[in-house]
């Protein structure tokens, strides 16, 4: 987003100014730009030769950005049975997903297994010996990889890091006796293919992810020396992005996509197998916006309040993780003084704040406020916590404006072009 004439501008080939819609639509709501979406996973796809991405839907998981991505000749990463069938709803092919996560239930294998999907991440022993029993009950031989938890330390925040000792996720090297001992009994119930890691997410520092590769390797290496049927290896995703920096054109999740495929050429030179990833906010964070109205501005001898329409209910993450979001008002009024707000949302808890401390121009009631980068884990972890109902979404593509039917809204458009005199060319 950058602001044109004075008007807070989405996406990034084509422009449309935010005010466009939200004087529409007073009602909070997420848009997306899915060319935005298409560049970097076109990206990513350039950094290695034969790199397979397989998106991690639990970042997003609209249909219209699940079909965008099925047209640009992706896979899915799935953490639950109901992601499986929403990813086979939209046209993703068994062959096409893989199955993460350390809590998988029987009917969520039962389904994984029965479909014969690519790949079942496997995240204990324990797991282990319950795929093979349900695979030897349904007459299938699954695929299965083994999450090594590399142990080594993502230094992101700790609610999103998973590779280090501490964490629930994978199995330490301290496994892998227990584990040949169930694969020697198991016969032809299951076959290894491969070895998966995943560090932590939101990560910047790609050192650490190095680091993790080259300590799995030489467990692939002697599994497959074993006699294993070793192919894949996964490096997992967790690329983040600049929450607290103004966008840049081109934007600067493409130089990191560039950074991460160096540092795959580098750390995997060499290896001859198929290398997969499960990228998910990389590739959507920075294309997703919030947007809601202000209702009513409060000042006290502490603060000045700013309450919206929306809040964690809608994103979740300041109040989570205490994530940094950019808030900027959809129309730039240079006159206006500067002021120090707290932007808060409608939730009957003191933790509904999508921002502290922010300096804006001086609001009104009855204005709208955006919150940046909110395309990751923004309404894929929405609630409906005091019954509000959650936000529309609405998506931006080579100038269409549409809804998540698909249902044209460009009308809007003519109202765009009254704006100052908007150009929406690029």
């Amino acid at each position: 987003m950058i602001y044109r004439n004075g008007l807070l501008s989405f996406g990034e080939d084509h422009l449309f100014p935010l005010q466009a819609l939200a004087a529409q639509k007073s009602d909070p709501f997420y848009i997306y730009d899915l060319s935005g979406m298409r560049q970097r996973a076109r990206a990513l796809k350039a950094t290695l030769p034969g790199l397979e991405i397989h998106y991690a839907m639990k970042a997003n998981g609209a249909n219209r950005i699940l079909r965008t991505f099925r047209s640009e000749g992706t896979g899915i990463d799935t953490v639950s049975g109901g992601e499986i069938r929403h990813a086979l709803a939209v046209g993703f092919p068994p062959g096409e997903i893989i199955f993460s996560g350390v809590g998988k239930t029987r009917t969520e294998l039962e389904l994984a297994i029965g479909l014969g999907i690519k790949q079942i991440n496997v995240e204990s022993p324990q797991e282990l010996q319950r795929i093979i029993a349900l695979a030897r009950a349904l007459g299938k031989k699954p695929r299965c990889a083994f999450r090594v938890n590399p142990d080594v330390d993502a230094k992101t925040h700790p609610y999103i890091t998973t590779g280090f000792r501490e964490n629930k996720f994978g199995m330490g090297d301290h496994f892998l006796p227990e584990l040949r001992l169930i694969l020697a009994s198991a016969g032809d119930a299951v076959e290894l293919v491969g070895l998966t890691l995943h560090i932590g997410s939101q990560l910047q520092d790609l050192a650490p992810l190095e680091d993790a590769i080259r300590k799995t390797l030489p467990i692939f290496y002697s599994l497959q020396e074993e006699g294993h049927p070793m192919r894949t290896f996964d490096v997992g995703g967790g690329l983040g992005i600049r929450y607290q920096e103004e966008h840049t054109l081109p934007p600067r999740d493409l130089a990191l996509i560039e950074e991460y495929g160096a540092l795959l050429r580098r750390a995997l030179k060499g290896f001859a197998g198929q290398v997969l990833c499960e990228p998910g906010r990389i590739l959507v964070g920075s294309c997703g916006t919030l947007v809601g109205e202000v209702q009513y501005l409060k000042e006290t001898p502490d603060r000045n309040f700013v309450i919206l329409n929306t809040g964690m209910h809608h994103l979740l993450r300041p109040a989570l993780y205490q994530a940094h979001h950019r808030i900027l008002p959809l129309v730039l009024h240079p006159d206006r003084q500067i002021k120090r707000y707290d932007v808060v949302g409608p939730i009957c808890e003191s933790s509904d704040v999508l921002g502290k401390e922010r300096e804006l121009q001086e609001i009104f009631q009855g204005e709208f406020l955006a919150i940046a980068d909110a395309g990751a884990y923004g309404y894929s972890m929405a609630t409906l916590y005091n019954e509000h109902p959650l936000p529309k979404e609405f998506f931006w593509e080579e100038q269409v404006l549409s809804d998540e039917n698909g249902a044209d809204l460009s009308a809007l458009l003519d109202s765009a072009r009254k704006l100052r005199d908007f150009d929406l060319s690029p």
